[in-house]
């Protein structure tokens, strides 16, 4: 077999690889309504609040001028409490959180103007009751969706007989509607339109030409950036300069792999001008070192991991089951407390360990997939303070018990040859 093309071919399934992953979480936080996590949104989002704030500060200033249906919504902005800055934050958010996939525009705004209620009832809460919400606080902080920190404030608003006026539906909707042609205009990213038709016909709320140009230019630049990297079945590329070492036949352009993890390209510039013969000497002699699959331990963590034995450091593969329901929890409010509490326990534990899980299956898979390689390289890069870090993920020297675990050198040799004679 002639090693250097088996790398290649094997860098080449690595980019697909990593590519079919970065679609997935796309389409996972589109599915979710989260688009606003994506590195897409990310942008859209820190592009999007100042133009908001300003153009809805301006709507403002001159809706109060003037009366009619304008003046009545501002109105009840203004009673709501919240502040233009605020505002614009959620409204960006939940715009952007939905970014690519066109909806009805009525129930995005009731949506909308619901949140921006929630909000000014939390802000009503603390200044009514500051000690109970300091008390709150970590839960609701810790509490892993929306609609869970919502539930725990109401609860507790309700107990505590807070008087507030809920909103209406129609008063959701002028909110929201407003905000959202707002945030149309100042950030041309969204536009309404009116669709025809007896069952689906009404107002749209859609993105851009020009809006779902740029996301999909933003994805092609971004989808190798941070790839799923893979060990190497041939040393790897020796550095001599910030861009020279690694992979074999990795696009500088699409995918690159500097020495130095840095996001402003004049700093690398300046490192090449510097010259650090020694250190790059030194971090090839680690990149050459040849490791191989220790397959008797890949044996053992299959098994325990098939088991789903908590061991070693392991999480089990499947979420903790919830504790079962008191049959009389519907009256018993000290055994649907009791219950409450175990639950949000399980529920906790199983969010802190999946991407345990995540990890160890990956690492798992890479280790079936190179333990027919007589000898594999880790190429290493550097962190801005100096520190090696090697750059595949999950199997790796520098990974958990268990990665490490995995990994033997390929040229081994005893650490004291004279043991025998050093123990008598």
């Amino acid at each position: 077999m002639d090693l250097y093309l088996e790398q290649e071919r094997l860098e080449q399934e690595m980019l697909s690889f990593s590519k079919a992953e970065f679609d997935n979480k796309i389409i996972k936080a589109r599915e979710a309504g989260q688009e606003g996590g994506t590195v897409y949104g990310s942008i859209a989002f820190n592009r999007s609040v100042l133009p908001m704030y300003e153009a809805l500060k301006k709507w403002c200033d001159e809706a109060r001028e003037r009366p009619g249906r304008l003046h009545q919504t501002v109105d009840l902005i203004d009673q709501m409490g919240v502040g233009l800055q605020e505002l614009a934050y959620v409204t960006c958010r939940h715009v952007v959180d939905r970014l690519s996939r066109p909806g009805s525009l009525q129930s995005i705004a009731v949506q909308l103007g619901s949140m921006i209620e929630d909000e000014a009832r939390a802000r009503y809460f603390e200044q009514s009751f500051p000690e109970v919400l300091s008390r709150l606080e970590v839960k609701v902080r810790d509490s892993s969706t929306y609609t869970r920190r919502k539930a725990i404030l109401s609860s507790v608003a309700a107990k505590l007989d807070m008087v507030w006026r809920q909103l209406s539906t129609k008063e959701h909707l002028a909110i929201g509607a407003v905000l959202i042609e707002i945030f149309s205009r100042s950030t041309g990213l969204v536009r309404i339109i009116q669709v025809q038709g007896e069952r689906h016909g009404g107002s749209y709320l859609t993105p851009t030409k020009e809006c779902l140009a740029w996301i999909q230019e933003t994805l092609a630049k971004n989808e190798l950036l941070s790839p799923f990297r893979w060990p190497m079945v041939v040393p790897p590329l020796k550095w001599v300069d910030p861009w020279s070492g690694g992979y074999l036949s990795l696009n500088p352009v699409k995918s690159p792999l500097p020495f130095v993890k840095a996001k402003s390209k004049a700093h690398l510039r300046k490192i090449a001008q510097l010259g650090m013969p020694e250190v790059y000497r030194a971090v090839n002699l680690m990149q050459e070192t040849p490791f191989t699959v220790n397959t008797r331990v890949l044996g053992v963590l299959k098994e325990f991991w098939s088991m789903s034995l908590e061991t070693a450091g392991l999480p089990p593969r499947e979420d903790r089951e919830l504790p079962p329901k008191p049959h009389d929890i519907s009256t018993n409010e000290v055994a649907r407390k009791d219950w409450g509490r175990a639950a949000s326990k399980v529920h906790k534990w199983n969010e802190t360990t999946r991407s345990k899980r995540v990890q160890i299956s990956k690492t798992i898979w890479l280790a079936e997939k190179f333990k027919q390689y007589e000898r594999i390289y880790f190429p290493y890069t550097a962190d801005f303070r100096g520190r090696l870090y090697c750059a595949p993920n999950f199997l790796s020297p520098q990974g958990p018990d268990h990665s490490r675990a995995l990994l033997l050198f390929a040229n081994g040799k005893a650490l004291c040859p004279k043991q025998d004679d050093a123990a008598g």
